[in-house]
């Protein structure tokens, strides 16, 4: 059912949603599928726009690192997490969300450099969110 695709019912049980997608970015991680991890940024946004997901920032952003493993090229994984990033960058955060993504945004920027290539504007949006 056409219908169907992309969407998650957030379960009873308090945080098993994380554990669902932490789960479906690792299944992209391994198997080596892009287009899993593609489709899992897509499960998210839409389950955000519908208000059916309560994942924090840093749990999402986990999940995100998580999945990007399905990138095995440097150029690749660079440009996952930047878009990855940068989505998380310009929803509606807290102050606390944002100095949280912010941090890790700077921290993977001096690990691999070639992300600020990709990460240049969710770091610039985050800073000008965090003050």
């Amino acid at each position: 059912n056409c219908n169907a695709k992309h969407y998650l019912k957030q379960g009873a049980e308090n945080g098993s949603l994380f554990h669902v997608l932490s789960g479906l970015a690792s299944v992209a991680a391994v198997t080596r599928s892009p287009q899993l991890a593609q489709e899992l940024r897509v499960l998210i946004r839409r389950s955000k726009a519908a208000g059916a997901i309560d994942v924090t920032a840093d749990n999402l952003f986990r999940i995100g690192m998580i999945a990007a493993a399905s990138h095995p090229e440097l150029d690749e994984w660079c440009g996952y997490v930047g878009e990855w990033t940068t989505e998380l960058a310009y929803w509606d955060l807290s102050r606390d969300e944002t100095t949280r993504l912010h941090s890790h945004v700077r921290c993977l920027c001096s690990i691999v450099p070639e992300l600020w290539t990709t990460l240049g504007r969710a770091e610039a949006a985050l800073a000008a969110a965090s003050g």
